[in-house]
């Protein structure tokens, strides 16, 4: 693993992608699954 993103579901999925896709470099993959629950309102 190169890199993980994690934090309170109010930040949201884009922001924890922009935070991976800084990692990446040429050649590499992102696996990301969206199955946290919602947050609770």
């Amino acid at each position: 693993m190169i890199g993980a993103a994690f934090g309170p579901a109010v930040v949201g999925e884009l922001e924890y992608a922009r935070r991976l896709a800084a990692d990446l470099r040429a050649g590499m993959l992102l696996l990301a699954t969206g199955t946290s629950p919602p947050p609770h309102c």
